[in-house]
């Protein structure tokens, strides 16, 4: 699974054999959470990650959310 950003100890991917619509998995700490990344940035779903993680991954997926984008289309748009 490619990692398209790092950041604050948040790893954001997205498996290559992912299915749309256009999202990002991140991870922390053994935690994990989905964002849609089609605006607005929303979130899927949570497993085990607190509510200031989940806040925190949210405000950075808002911030990146073009790149994100742009590298899930690399990813999948081609196939």
């Amino acid at each position: 699974m490619p990692t398209i950003l790092s950041k604050n100890g948040y790893r954001f991917f997205t498996p290559t054999s992912d299915h749309p619509p256009a999202h990002v998995h991140v991870a922390k700490a053994g935690a994990e959470a989905k964002f849609r990344r089609v605006p607005p940035v929303e979130l899927i779903e949570s497993d085990g990650m607190k509510m200031k993680q989940i806040t925190e991954a949210f405000v950075i997926a808002c911030q990146h959310r073009e790149q994100l984008l742009k590298a899930w289309k690399s990813l999948h748009e081609n196939k």
